[in-house]
């Protein structure tokens, strides 16, 4: 740095060079001084923008992978560590496919890298259904994800971000759906029933502000909303609408004591451990339609 006359200090590259006399002997040195205070400034703003980058991208609830053109990895966060059972350190410089073991889960065909496809076309793409991530430790996740290409500023790729999350819990969801509705629909010629299932709660808020159920079942875990804040929700629907409260019943893996109380607390009537017993779901549900 340099001192500038008016006091300031300022970034400069200094070149020196000899100064030769005509039999070649050095007789002195010739000082050239260059302000390069844009250009310094420009260098710790983009150092500052790649640690708030990795700061994001490490503090994000989705693993994220970034790799360079040859498909190897440059970044990747605790999520994606988490998943993949490998420790940053070693992953960094490792082939993608080294370190994301992706088959498909009937199969158990690899799946298509989704880097490589990035890289051959040029567009964020999608993983296809049923791909699992096999874990360096061997446990298996089932994903979702997408990859997009990474610009710089003259609009080439060098490289490819690739984002995706552990969908376990939400196909644990899916299932429980499908297994009681199962169990209520093999009462239907006997009761009568009819039953509506929701993905999530949200629709079934929908569906709720369309039509009142006899009974409401619940999960506790779900993506978004929580079985608590739907319950919440539904009894201040209800009493807006001057309505009768639905009688509600937490099926869930929250299965503790205190989980218990909670659910009753927030305005569930009834609290059903997982894994799920039939014939207690059905009773449960009996007892309160008869109610």
């Amino acid at each position: 740095m340099r001192r500038t006359k008016e006091g300031e200090l300022i970034d400069v590259s200094v070149t020196l060079s000899p100064i030769l006399d005509r039999a070649g002997a050095i007789v002195g040195i010739s000082t050239i001084a260059r302000d390069i205070t844009d250009q310094k400034r420009a260098e710790r703003a983009a150092r500052a923008d790649r640690t708030l980058l990795n700061v994001t991208l490490s503090s994000i609830g989705d693993a994220v992978v970034t790799t360079d053109t040859a498909g190897r990895v440059t970044f990747m966060n605790p999520v994606a560590a988490g998943l993949s059972g490998w420790a940053v350190e070693d992953a960094l410089g490792q082939p993608l496919e080294s370190v994301l073991v992706l088959v498909n889960e009937l199969t158990r065909q690899p799946a298509d890298n989704p880097v490589a496809r990035v890289l051959r076309h040029g567009h964020i793409v999608g993983l296809a259904n049923h791909t699992i991530l096999i874990g360096r430790d061997g446990r298996e996740h089932p994903i979702d994800d997408s990859a997009a290409p990474i610009h710089d500023e003259r609009g080439e790729v060098f490289g490819v971000v690739m984002v995706f999350h552990d969908v376990s819990l939400r196909r644990r969801h899916e299932q429980d759906l499908r297994r009681l509705a199962a169990v209520v629909e093999s009462s239907d010629e006997r009761c009568g029933a009819v039953v509506t299932t929701a993905d999530s709660a949200p629709s079934a808020l929908l569906l709720l502000r369309e039509d009142r159920p006899d009974i409401l079942i619940s999960d506790i875990g779900m993506p978004g909303l929580d079985g608590y804040e739907l319950i919440r929700r539904v009894r201040n629907m209800e009493h807006s609408a001057g309505s009768p409260a639905t009688p509600a019943i937490a099926l869930t893996a929250y299965a503790g004591a205190e989980d218990r109380k909670r659910a009753l607390e927030s305005g569930l009537q009834s609290h059903i451990g997982k894994p799920v017993d039939p014939l207690q779901v059905a009773a449960a549900v009996l007892r309160w339609v008869r109610t």
